[in-house]
């Protein structure tokens, strides 16, 4: 199992392939040529739900017995 790490803010990689995949969601965007707008309304949304994943992974970390 991976750590709970913070990283930019308060997007939270809970794993390194959730944050690998955010990266490339967001160059994947870009290249697309997407709006501002639009990227910026993706990432609100990812980060909400980065921080639900931190909540759980933690939720779970307590009740298995591996808080950090």
């Amino acid at each position: 199992m991976t750590g709970i790490t913070e990283e930019q803010g308060t997007l939270v990689a809970v794993c390194p392939a959730l944050r690998k995949w955010v990266d490339g969601f967001f160059v994947a965007k870009r290249a697309q040529g997407i709006a501002a707008t639009t990227v910026e309304f993706y990432r609100k949304r990812l980060t909400h739900f980065g921080a639900y994943c931190q909540r759980r992974t933690r939720r779970i970390a307590r009740w298995t017995g591996q808080v950090r």
